[in-house]
């Protein structure tokens, strides 16, 4: 018993060192925007580009907070008998993301058959969303990514082809991990690709199993 609350205590530290770290740099750019803001010696010109630099530093902090959030809330396994046909799933989250990956001349491809899969839908489908955004910014322009599924046992398992390794499993970006804590609490698993050549890979459980 002490050994889970020393365990809850230091997750709870890193997570607060975690938020600290993530959200100081924003704030101090977010500070300094503010107080050359207020310089006296600034034309009209000079006044409005440091309100439109807070007004950036503003929307990062916003966008910082909003991961954490999405990370506090990821372990949550939610609805976990929800079921959802997983190409209607993966279909959704494509449409959703289109105009990022034309925008930069990438492609999503998708290939599933008709499975059910278990654990809350739109949690589901944000993992797979920030997995995706993640994955291509990697990619170099023309460059494309292929989900593909299959049954496997009692799981449905998700092969994302085209992705750059990840090489540093410790230094794994936010978005990674939003998307691991969402498939391990629906009761899946997950597996970023490494630079063996390895596709990233996500289980999760089939529906009615």
């Amino acid at each position: 018993m002490s050994a889970t609350i020393a365990q809850q205590g230091a997750a709870d530290r890193r997570f607060v060192t975690d938020v600290f770290h993530s959200l100081s740099q924003p704030l101090t750019a977010l500070q300094c925007s503010l107080e050359l803001a207020l310089a006296y010696d600034q034309t009209v010109e000079d006044f409005r580009a440091s309100i439109e630099a807070a007004l950036a530093n503003s929307d990062r902090l916003r966008q910082r907070l909003c991961l954490q959030r999405e990370l506090a809330d990821a372990s949550d396994p939610g609805e976990r008998s929800e079921q959802s046909l997983l190409p209607e799933l993966l279909e959704e989250v494509r449409q959703e993301l289109l105009p990022l990956f034309e925008s930069g001349n990438r492609r999503l491809l998708v290939i599933c058959p008709q499975v059910l899969v278990g654990g809350e839908r739109q949690k589901l489908a944000r993992a797979f969303i920030y997995l995706l955004e993640y994955l291509q910014r990697q990619l170099a322009g023309g460059g494309q990514l292929v989900l593909s599924a299959a049954e496997f046992g009692d799981r449905a398992r998700i092969a994302i082809e085209g992705a750059p390794p990840c090489v540093c499993l410790d230094t794994e970006a936010e978005q990674i991990a939003v998307a691991r804590r969402t498939f391990e609490a629906a009761g899946g698993a997950f597996q970023p690709g490494h630079v063996d050549g390895t596709v990233w890979q996500i289980d999760l459980p089939l529906g009615g199993k």
